[in-house]
C-alpha cells in the first residue's frame, strides 16, 4: 500500500490529477482489504473528487460502488445507500447492466445495515430483477438468500 500511496503523491506532484485519482482509488481498495476502513473511505472520497473533475463517468461509478461497499462494512448503511444510488444512476446512464445489478444488490444490503427491512425487501426484489437479466448466478443466489432473510425480519401481516 505504501507504493500505491507514493504513486498518488507522485502524480499529485506533477499535476496529473486524473492518475492521482485512479491511484487513490487503488489505495482505497488496498486499505479496505487491510481493514483500514477510515483510510479507505478517505482515499476513495478524495479519488472521487479528482475523477469527477474529469467527467470520467465509468471511473466515478466504480469509485462510488467501492465506497458504498466500504461504508456498508463500516456499518454506515444510510450513507452507503445514498452513494450506491448515485453509482447505480451512473451505471444505468452508461448501460453497464452487470455493474448496475451488483450495485442494486448492494443497495439492498445497505438497507439491511440500518434495519430498514421493508426497504431491503423492495431493493432486493428490484436487484433480483436486474440480476436475472445477467449471467451472474452466484449474485442471484446471494440476492435471493438476502431477500429471504430480510423478509423474515418483517412484522407479520
Amino acid at each position: 500500500m505504501v507504493h500505491l500511496g507514493a504513486s498518488a503523491e507522485m502524480y499529485q506532484s506533477i499535476g496529473d490529477h486524473r492518475s492521482e485519482g485512479i491511484a487513490l482509488f487503488h489505495v482505497g481498495i488496498a486499505a479496505a482489504a487491510l481493514g483500514k476502513i477510515g483510510d479507505a473511505i478517505a482515499a476513495l472520497k478524495r479519488s472521487y473528487v479528482l475523477v469527477e473533475s474529469f467527467h470520467d463517468l465509468p471511473s466515478q461509478a466504480e469509485i462510488l460502488l467501492t465506497l458504498g461497499t466500504v461504508l456498508i462494512d463500516q456499518g454506515s448503511g444510510y450513507e452507503a445507500r445514498k452513494v450506491l444510488e448515485a453509482s447505480l444512476q451512473l451505471f444505468d446512464e452508461l448501460g453497464y447492466g452487470d455493474k448496475g445489478a451488483l450495485t442494486a444488490y448492494q443497495i439492498g444490503i445497505a438497507h439491511g445495515v440500518f434495519r430498514d427491512w421493508l426497504g431491503a425487501v423492495r431493493a432486493l426484489e428490484r436487484a433480483i430483477t436486474r440480476i436475472s437479466s445477467t449471467s451472474n448466478e452466484n449474485l442471484l443466489l446471494m440476492a435471493q438468500a438476502k431477500l429471504e432473510d430480510a423478509r423474515r425480519h418483517l412484522p407479520p401481516g
